[in-house]
């Protein structure tokens, strides 16, 4: 079953003269398998669309369900929504309150399923693996670690319970090079696995060949909502208006036609088309 949002609206500090209307009236569908990048400039709605979507926030109007548990709806468990949908912050400091790496990965298994050391061992070892994070840090304070090796466990932390849905909120912030590409490369793995992630960005560029389906945010509503090819020969034009940059990258794909779109994966490929297509020359680059 999907993650929706049906006519949902937010508006911060209702009732008082500092409200601001979030979201306005917005309907979409996130279905099981799907990997999504959702785009947005500053103060578009993106993170209070995270916030909504395990139930950190409850909408002013309509309503959100997750597998058909509405986080409104007092008869729904929200501890249940909460352990369905994980979501890695922005920061993550912001999620790190225990002494060790190991004790931030175990935190949430321990509270959503069991106890049971031999479990415990499981989930910890099957999430280091697939983030490729190196035994010796589990004894380290997290807020001691380097900018992608904190990311990496607060995702560990949020994956260790094995969530249906992973949010997460600019995953890319604050890397170098390095760290983008091994996030970049997890999140291409993990939707071969067929899992469900929302990747909520302002960067146009880095997730053109993760996500299968773009979601633009502009002013509270959702002004796009499709595949990638769909976002590549349509969005471009209208990206400035939204308050995001268009980008060299998204403009050489826009001359591509749909077959050599299915074919490119990354950017090499990309490179290799557009001089295999004469696109881009040697001559042009010098």
């Amino acid at each position: 079953m999907p993650v929706v949002f049906e006519k949902v609206s937010y508006e911060y500090s209702k009732g008082t003269p500092f409200s601001r209307l979030a979201l306005k009236g917005i309907s979409l569908e996130i279905k099981e398998g799907e990997s999504v990048c959702v785009l947005g400039a500053t103060g578009s709605g993106k993170t209070t669309f995270v916030l909504l979507s395990n139930g950190v926030l409850f909408p002013t109007e309509g309503y959100v369900s997750v597998d058909g548990l509405i986080t409104t709806d007092k008869q729904s468990n929200i501890k249940e929504v909460r352990k369905k949908v994980g979501v890695v912050l922005q920061y993550p400091e912001h999620q790190f309150f225990l002494p060790t790496v190991k004790e931030e990965i175990l935190y949430a298994p321990k509270n959503f399923h069991s106890t049971n050391s031999a479990d415990l061992e499981k989930s910890l070892n099957d999430t280091l693996e697939l983030l490729e994070i190196k035994e010796e840090i589990l004894d380290r304070n997290p807020f001691e670690l380097s900018g992608g090796e904190k990311r990496r466990v607060a995702i560990a932390s949020v994956l260790s319970y094995s969530p249906k849905y992973l949010v997460m909120d600019e995953p890319l912030v604050g890397l170098d090079s390095k760290a983008r590409s091994q996030l970049l490369d997890f999140l291409k793995k993990y939707r071969e696995m067929k899992k469900t992630w929302i990747v909520v960005t302002h960067d146009v560029d880095a997730f053109l060949f993760t996500a299968d389906r773009f979601l633009v945010f502009h002013e509270g509503a959702v002004v796009f909502d499709g595949k990638r090819n769909e976002f590549i020969e349509n969005a471009l034009e209208r990206l400035e208006d939204w308050g995001l940059r268009p980008s060299t990258k998204l403009r050489f794909l826009k001359r591509l036609t749909g077959k050599d779109l299915q074919t490119i994966n990354n950017d090499q490929e990309l490179e290799t088309i557009l001089f295999s297509s004469k696109i881009v020359d040697c001559e042009s680059l010098r």
